[in-house]
């Protein structure tokens, strides 16, 4: 029996082992390239995981970081009150003999004509003290005094001080003793002097705090 190959077996045989390398060839560099695919993508996700935490920490560092102090402002400035600054409202109280318990509320609005002036619009009157009884027995005197007076100004500085001077009475004071002369004058800190007379009858003078503009 002959065993010997012919030359067609043996170009036949050599192409067999040929294919079966070169399968071998492919499938070990398709299986490394999926394996370096698998490697890089594990990679892209740590580096993710990493950039999340670094992130994570810092927000949380910053939440938990002690707030800055505000900075400072400037302290506040104390504007005394002046002939230029008057313009508002103004209230004061005071306890006159035979009266009782006396508020006068004072608007004071610059004329656009004369920056330096002013019209005035004042209230006037007063609660007599109590235990009097009630109002139908009062004196005529207390029961005038519970109607507000309310007269309308006009001042000019002078002196320091504005000097007002009857415009018109829109309640006219139960005693007939109209404001004759009225005065304004800067005291302190948001607070003013007034002092005015009514004819012969009475005069008084009173501090007044601002209330409003």
């Amino acid at each position: 029996m002959n065993n010997k190959l012919t030359a067609k077996q043996k170009k036949a045989l050599l192409i067999c082992l040929g294919l079966i390398v070169a399968s071998y060839a492919v499938k070990w560099v398709f299986t490394a390239a999926q394996q370096a695919a698998f490697l890089q993508r594990q990679a892209f996700l740590a580096a993710q995981q990493r950039a999340k935490a670094q992130a994570d920490a810092a927000r949380a560092s910053k939440a938990t970081a002690p707030a800055k102090p505000a900075p400072k402002g400037p302290p506040p400035v104390t504007v005394l009150t002046n002939l230029s600054n008057l313009e508002g409202m103004w209230q004061g109280s005071r306890i006159l003999n035979a009266q009782g318990l006396c508020t006068i509320r004072l608007e004071l609005r610059p004329v656009p004509e004369k920056q330096d002036n002013y019209m005035g619009y004042s209230r006037f009157n007063c609660v007599p003290p109590p235990g009097v009884g009630p109002a139908r027995f009062l004196p005529r005197t207390l029961r005038n005094n519970l109607n507000p007076v309310a007269i309308v100004i006009k001042g000019e500085p002078e002196d320091g001080a504005l000097h007002f001077t009857l415009d018109k009475t829109v309640v006219v004071p139960g005693d007939g003793c109209e404001t004759s002369a009225f005065t304004v004058t800067p005291f302190g800190t948001n607070r003013v002097a007034v002092e005015w007379r009514e004819g012969q009858c009475r005069g008084a003078q009173l501090l007044l705090d601002k209330n409003g503009r």
